[in-house]
């Protein structure tokens, strides 16, 4: 188990391994089910950011929206990402940034707050 990570409740493992992994290129590191009503996910950026998906099966709800996390990732390209986005159909915001740079903000499929940076 590495030393550092962010944990974030989902409710499905495999739709939230399609968005991290599939979408925004993570790459699966561990899986495991540590109980019947438990399954785990360790996954990591090209940049080493690695973020632990728990799923728990005796509950419901998950409501990320609520959250303080905002997972936030810098990008040299904010257009490319942009197009991503929209390509993929997923809705997004504009964000000024002091300096005058700026900044796209999206969900992930659990509410989980996403900007990218420039």
């Amino acid at each position: 188990m590495p030393k550092s990570f962010v944990t974030i409740r989902v409710r499905s493992i495999v739709e939230s391994l399609n968005f991290y992994c599939g979408f925004l290129g993570f790459k699966l590191k561990n899986k495991l089910s540590p109980s019947r009503k438990t399954e785990l996910a360790l996954i990591e950026n090209a940049n080493s950011f690695m973020i632990q998906l728990v799923c728990r099966h005796d509950q419901s709800q998950v409501d990320n929206q609520q959250s303080a996390i905002i997972l936030s990732f810098k990008t040299d390209d904010l257009r490319q990402q942009i197009n991503l986005l929209k390509g993929n159909g997923y809705p997004f915001s504009q964000i000024d940034l002091p300096g005058g740079k700026k900044g796209i903000h999206f969900e992930d499929p659990n509410g989980v707050s996403i900007a990218y940076l420039n």
